[in-house]
């Protein structure tokens, strides 16, 4: 037995856009609702899925405010959620 070098770490498959369309639930991005895959998401691509623009901040809504997600963040979406998106802040040279 020998051992394999370079291996990387496994990431769970999460598919870009789902096929089954019978498992969609429903979330509210900027207010208006979006239907997608329940489940386990790395927030960059979820935001590819949706349609927002790569350039702007994914924050969920929460009862404790609003929660700013980092694209390499993973995310586990769930039926009624709450999203809105916001212009990246930071300073300029």
């Amino acid at each position: 037995m020998h051992a394999q070098v370079g291996l990387v770490e496994h990431e769970p498959e999460v598919p870009d856009f789902p096929d089954d369309r019978e498992h969609l639930i429903t979330i509210e991005v900027d207010e208006t609702p979006r239907q997608i895959r329940p489940g386990e998401w790395l927030v960059s691509k979820l935001k590819a899925n949706l349609g927002i623009d790569p350039g702007r901040v994914l924050a969920e809504i929460t009862a404790k405010g609003l929660v700013d997600l980092a694209d390499t963040a993973r995310i586990h979406v769930r039926e009624g959620e709450r999203f809105i998106t916001h212009a990246r802040s930071g300073s300029s040279s």
